[in-house]
């Protein structure tokens, strides 16, 4: 039993449980406060179904609203056929004639309920975690015996680390609820006796109830099954095993669907594949997801890479408030050499040689005529201060003309940035001077067998800052344009041709990679990663948009195989995926899940037996290159991604493996 955040509504429950009459039934479209997306969806929709609870009014079911006692003994009643008719109370604080009055009369009758001394029920208490599986416990034992049916054994026996808050009275309910499979613990794995319960909550024990007829047979009606009925449960699993590097645990998605019913040729409780998507990115499993998105997002944050792209060294760095920002190396002479016809007196051999000297850093000694040389690169430094934009971009064009490859790279850099490197970098060339204790103008005056004291110096370096927002405004720009190719093209792989529904569905699911979504330009050449919430939004919103898409193919089995076997021929060599399946071929089975319409569990009228899926990945730099390709024929605008494997990436390198498991209890 999964416990949402809840504010305290003790006002709001008291006034539904004094109530004259109960709100009436309502249908699940029109529920303003539950939604399909929502993790109690499925318990809600099935309570609904059997009116074993109904709305609050104003089409509402108050999901979150606590429970009273009154409210749990009437959802009791109904499942045994309990009518809502007026009667004569037995309690002294249970008026005449309400709509749970008969209820509490039948609870008290039957010992699922035993009052609270003083002939005193407290209807509107609201009811706690521990009170909630003592009368269910007491009302499973009577529905056992009245109906001759067992409950299936669903969960594992736990010992709770707050097991010793348990009331004594209530430690045997709550073990029993526990192996029924009906109630869990939080996410720290406790149990929470004392606390309070919601009508969600509720709804949800209600949806997990399991009867099995025994062998001698008995009698039906209530909340028991016929002999033409077979319930089952399913646990639905999705694992991602992921390197090392990357996590110390694998994240693992979970969802639970409890009285999938066949009853001659109706089916109820299966869920769609799109829905079962949607529970697992939802409810109890976002919190999950959060985790996962927060551990990868602290492990990026405070961290500096460098890499060499095109022969330039390349510096990313993420502060801890998640902003992006990056520098490349420049070689002096691509941004000074005769830009305004000056003549160097150092010959461009010893130029270079002296840059790269600098560039290497470590223990160094200087000649007198490498100082010269040094003398003349100050003063070509500083001419970049005076140079026009013009002439600073036509440095940087000359840059790519000479070496496309670095074409990416300069599409970043702006004559400002260019300026602002120069000047620092005249900087660092000026503290060498300072450290070997020489002046510039004193240079001249050495003598000629000058050599300087040794020193130790880093790397001096020409870093220019790469405007970031120019790669994004590319990306969203290209983003933008390739959306009617994109929905083309998937007509083409799809073999459709898609109705004005389809088509919107399709573009729905673009949108939602649109790069603007997942960054931030803070238009200052600097970028900004979302927020774990938004991330999770992202998530969540393309999972839903990606089925309703899919739903609305219409598509069947033979369809679907197709489809998968045109991908895996076309996509799967070279890129490092292999599949694999527990019932045969891996096609053919999920080809049956995909476009089997009215649910994954049952198949017609049969249970599917346990299945397993998985597609594992191996990430290396000669796959990172495959997908690159793959996505620069299928998208125009990835081509912003390194043609090699950025640095960045190399902790991501390694085997991964997801695996989803359809398990009948």
């Amino acid at each position: 039993m999964k416990r949402q955040v809840v504010s305290t509504c003790l006002v709001g429950s008291m006034l539904v449980g004094t109530m004259a009459a109960p709100a009436m039934a309502v249908s699940m479209d029109k529920l303003t406060d539950v939604k399909t997306t929502d993790w109690f969806y499925p318990a809600v929709q099935y309570v609904a179904e059997h009116d074993y609870m109904i709305g609050v009014g104003g089409e509402r079911f108050a999901p979150t609203m606590e429970m009273t006692r009154s409210m749990f003994v009437t959802v009791l009643a109904r499942l045994e056929g309990v009518k809502d008719e007026s009667a004569k109370s037995n309690f002294k604080d249970v008026p005449d004639n309400t709509w749970y009055t008969k209820a509490v009369n039948w609870a008290a009758a039957n010992g699922i309920v035993e009052g609270n001394g003083a002939d005193m029920f407290l209807p509107d208490q609201v009811i706690t975690r521990q009170d909630m599986c003592t009368m269910m416990a007491r009302y499973i034992a009577y529905h056992e015996k009245k109906h001759n049916v067992t409950h299936e054994k669903k969960g594992e026996e736990k010992t709770f680390p707050d097991a010793d808050k348990i009331s004594s009275y209530a430690q045997e309910a709550v073990k029993k609820c526990v192996t029924w499979g009906l109630v869990e613990g939080n996410e720290l794995g406790y149990f929470m006796p004392q606390g309070t319960a919601t009508r969600a909550e509720a709804a949800t024990i209600v949806s997990r109830l399991s009867w099995k007829s025994n062998p001698s047979g008995g009698g039906g009606g209530g909340g028991g099954t016929t002999p033409t009925t077979e319930t089952a449960n399913y646990v639905i699993k999705v694992k991602l095993d992921v390197p090392g590097s990357v996590s110390a645990t694998d994240p693992e998605l979970l969802v639970n669907y409890s009285n999938v019913t066949v009853s001659g040729t109706t089916v109820t409780g299966d869920k769609t594949f799109g829905q079962v998507a949607n529970d697992l990115v939802t409810g109890e499993n976002a919190n999950a997801l959060s985790n996962a998105i927060n551990e990868a997002m602290n492990k990026v944050k405070g961290k500096t890479v460098t890499q060499t792209v095109g022969g330039r060294q390349v510096t990313v760095s993420i502060s801890d408030d998640y902003t992006i920002s990056a520098t490349a190396t420049v070689k002096a002479t691509e941004v000074i050499n005769n830009t305004q016809g000056v003549s160097l007196l150092a010959s461009q051999a010893e130029l270079e040689a002296l840059i790269n000297k600098l560039q290497t850093g470590g223990e160094m000694t200087f000649t007198k005529d490498e100082l010269l040389v040094m003398s003349d690169l100050l003063d070509e430094i500083a001419e970049v201060g005076t140079m026009t934009d013009e002439q600073i971009q036509e440095k940087i064009d000359q840059v790519v003309a000479d070496k496309p490859e670095l074409e990416q790279l300069a599409s970043g850099m702006t004559p400002d940035a260019v300026r602002d490197a120069a000047a620092d970098y005249q900087v660092q060339v000026e503290e060498v001077l300072t450290e070997i204790g020489v002046t510039k103008d004193e240079i001249a005056g050495l003598p000629a067998d000058f050599e300087s004291t040794e020193i130790t110096k880093d790397p001096v370096l020409m870093n220019v800052a790469v405007d970031l927002g120019a790669y994004y405004d590319k990306a969203v720009g290209k983003f933008n344009t390739s959306k009617d190719k994109v929905i083309s093209r998937m007509e083409t792989e799809l073999g459709l041709t898609f109705t004005a529904d389809q088509k919107a569905k399709a573009e729905a699911v673009y949108d939602l990679n649109d790069p603007a979504k997942y960054v931030k330009n803070n238009n200052d050449g600097t970028l900004t990663l979302k927020a774990t919430a938004d991330y999770l939004k992202l998530i969540q919103d393309n999972v839903a948009a990606a089925g309703d898409f899919y739903a609305s193919l219409g598509q069947n089995e033979t369809f679907y195989k197709g489809l998968l076997e045109r991908i895996e021929n076309k996509y799967q060599d070279g890129y490092g995926v292999d599949y694999d399946c527990t019932s045969g071929s891996f096609m053919d089975s999920m080809a049956a899940l995909l476009g089997d319409s009215d649910g994954i569990m049952v198949d017609g009228t049969t249970f599917r037996e346990d299945v397993t899926f998985s597609v594992s990945a191996d990430v290396n730099e000669d796959t990172y290159s495959a997908w690159r390709d793959l996505l620069m024929r299928k998208f125009s605008w990835a081509d912003i991604l390194p043609a090699d494997m950025p640095g960045a990436l190399d902790r991501l390198v390694g085997n991964y493996e997801l695996t989803f498991t359809i398990d009948k209890q």
